[in-house]
């Protein structure tokens, strides 16, 4: 499998995007699973990198983390980073959110049926009808 830079071709991508990818690509180990669930660099411009994050708390909370951020970063041999700003960008889906799911009805089922029936393959068509039940069953009510 190629690499996302030969399909493109390296000279298409600027150095600064070259580096968010990759640092993008290594967030997590870098920052840790906590930092990393709740941020991603999104920009570097000038030195800067840009850092989303998902509400004021955070931008909040990791400012006061600025230097632990650039010396995670620097450990990593990230050194031309000299200095982090927080924005608040990123929509994260909350861990402990679950959608509120709707009854499933009697329609909901046929409708899984009628759209299944010419799957020919048995456990495909099954696997299928669960799957769409499933997704009609976190639509708002209202939408159906």
């Amino acid at each position: 499998m190629k690499k996302f830079h030969e399909i493109l071709g390296e000279d298409l991508l600027t150095p600064d995007l070259l580096k968010i990818f990759r640092l993008s690509a290594n967030w997590t180990k870098i920052m840790g699973e906590f930092i990393g669930r709740n941020s991603i660099p999104i920009k570097l411009s000038n030195n800067q990198l840009i850092i989303a994050v998902s509400d004021n708390i955070w931008m909040n909370e990791f400012s006061f983390m600025k230097g632990e951020f650039l010396q995670r970063l620097h450990s990593y041999g990230y050194n031309f980073v000299i200095d982090v700003k927080f924005v608040v960008k990123l929509n994260r889906k909350k861990e402990n959110e679950l959608p509120h799911p709707v009854e499933i009805t009697e329609k909901m089922t046929q409708q899984a049926k009628n759209l299944s029936s010419v799957i020919k393959d048995q456990t495909l068509r099954e696997r299928f009808e669960k799957a769409f039940i499933s997704y009609l069953s976190t639509l708002k009510e209202n939408s159906l």
